[in-house]
C-alpha cells in the first residue's frame, strides 16, 4: 500500500486540554505541602513525525511534540514549590513546557502474509522520553517592606517568588496499532501504548485518526490522548493528562496510487 515504502516526513500540531499537577515527592526537603494544579488554558502545540519503512510492512517511526501552557492559581494553604515558599492566599502564576519524544518500531503482527488484505495489526515496541519544565511566580506578593527595604527570611536571604525547574524521564512502552485502508489512499489508523513501573513512573499514549493521501502528500486528522507521571521518589513529581485534536501534513518519498 502507499506509505509502506520509503520515507515520510510530517509536521503539524495539536490543541490539547490540559490537566497537569506538580506533586510533592517523598524526598522533598520541606514540611509544607507541595501539590498544585497548573490551571492552564488550551494552547496549540507543534509536532514532528518521521516514518521509515523497514520492509515487510514494518516501520521505524520517530515522533516528537512540544506543548506550552500558562495560567494561575490561588493556594488555600502555605505551599513550597521547588525552592520557593508561597504563603496561603498567594496569587501564583504557572507555566510549563512539555516535550515528548518517542521512537517506535512497528512490527506487522497480523495478517501475515498480507496478500490482498487491507487491514494491518502491528505490535509497537517503543522508547519514550518526557521532560516538563515548570515556572512559578507570585507577582502580587511583597518583596520590600513599607520603607522600601528588601524583605529577608530568618536566614537573611532575600524573599523571592520565582521558581523554575525541569523533570524528565525515559520509559519503554508496548502497544498495538491498527490500520484499515478504505482505499489505497485513504485509511483509518489507531495506536495505543503504555507502560508502568509500580510506585515509580507510568505513561500511556493513544491516538486515532483519518489519513488522506494526494500524490506525495498526506493529511492526518484525529484525536490524541497522552498521560504521564514521573517518579514520586524525588523532591517533586509531575503528573498530567492531555487530550485534544491533531493535524499532520506528511510528504512521502513513494508515489500514491492513482
Amino acid at each position: 500500500m502507499p506509505g509502506e515504502r520509503g520515507v515520510a516526513i510530517g509536521l503539524g500540531g495539536w490543541s490539547p486540554s490540559s490537566n497537569v499537577w506538580i506533586l510533592k515527592g517523598r524526598a522533598a526537603a520541606t514540611e509544607y505541602p507541595g501539590d498544585l494544579y497548573l490551571n492552564s488554558s488550551r494552547r496549540f502545540g507543534e509536532n514532528l513525525d518521521i516514518t521509515i519503512a523497514a520492509g515487510l510492512h514494518n516501520f521505524l517511526r520517530i515522533t516528537g511534540d512540544v506543548t506550552r501552557a500558562s495560567g494561575s492559581n490561588t493556594n488555600a494553604t502555605d505551599v513550597a514549590l521547588w525552592n520557593r515558599h508561597y504563603p496561603a492566599g498567594s496569587y501564583i502564576t504557572t507555566a510549563y513546557r512539555l516535550r515528548h519524544l518517542k521512537v517506535s518500531f512497528e512490527y506487522l503482527t497480523w495478517p501475515y502474509p498480507v496478500k490482498t488484505s487491507r487491514f494491518r495489526l502491528r505490535s509497537l515496541w517503543q522508547l519514550q522520553y518526557v521532560d516538563i519544565q515548570t515556572t512559578f511566580n507570585a507577582p502580587l506578593n511583597p518583596t520590600v517592606d513599607a520603607n522600601g527595604n528588601p524583605i529577608v527570611d530568618s536566614m537573611g536571604n532575600l524573599v523571592l517568588y520565582d521558581a523554575t525547574a525541569t523533570k524528565w524521564y525515559v520509559i519503554p512502552s508496548v502497544g498495538l496499532g491498527a490500520q484499515e485502508y478504505l482505499t489505497p489512499n485513504v485509511s483509518l489508523e489507531a495506536n495505543a501504548a503504555a507502560f508502568a513501573i509500580p510506585h515509580h513512573t507510568n505513561l500511556w499514549d493513544l491516538d486515532a485518526g483519518l489519513n488522506v493521501r494526494i500524490g506525495r502528500y498526506e493529511v492526518s486528522l484525529g484525536m490524541k490522548d497522552f498521560h504521564f507521571h514521573s517518579s514520586p521518589n524525588v523532591d517533586f513529581a509531575m503528573r498530567g493528562s492531555l487530550i485534544g485534536p491533531f493535524i499532520t501534513l506528511r510528504w512521502h518519498s513513494d508515489v500514491a496510487v492513482k
